[in-house]
């Protein structure tokens, strides 16, 4: 597979796959529409666990506790729900003094949102390529193409 002229393909055609990705996106809105509704349906059903943010005892570390509460009140905006529930799953900080973050509804679907639109991104580039150049491109050959284009 020559890498360098689909690469120069992709490079002298960028406004054309913005296009098409802006295309495939717009007619499979519905259906990545359903898909975020039914992961946020999921989070709800069955009704999850409410957890509190407590500070811990530690002196050297401000990531505190989460602390279960009963159940989330479904008397609360879908906005409110996705900034401010905790799952109950934590994540390493990286951080000095702030050993975890505490995952929100929010930042789950968030994460969920980026990888569905990076896979439908996938899936146009790859079409492209594979129409014009007559491949069938691994993930690693994207790679290798959006790295070298990148570059």
């Amino acid at each position: 597979m020559d890498y360098d002229l689909i690469t120069k393909f992709v490079d002298d055609n960028t406004d054309m796959f913005a296009k098409k990705i802006n295309e495939g996106f717009t007619n499979a809105k519905e259906f990545i529409k359903a898909r975020i509704l039914n992961k946020v349906r999921n989070y709800l059903v069955p009704v999850p666990e409410h957890y509190e943010w407590v500070r811990g005892q530690c002196t050297y570390d401000a990531s505190g506790l989460l602390r279960k509460d009963g159940l989330i009140s479904l008397n609360q905006t879908l906005s409110d729900f996705l900034e401010n529930e905790y799952t109950g799953t934590s994540r390493p900080s990286y951080e000095s003094g702030h050993g975890f973050f505490y995952d929100t509804y929010g930042e789950l679907l968030s994460q969920f949102t980026f990888e569905l639109a990076g896979d439908y991104m996938h899936q146009i580039i790859n079409s492209i390529i594979e129409d014009r150049f007559d491949v069938s491109l691994t993930e690693d050959d994207l790679f290798i193409i959006c790295h070298q284009t990148l570059s």
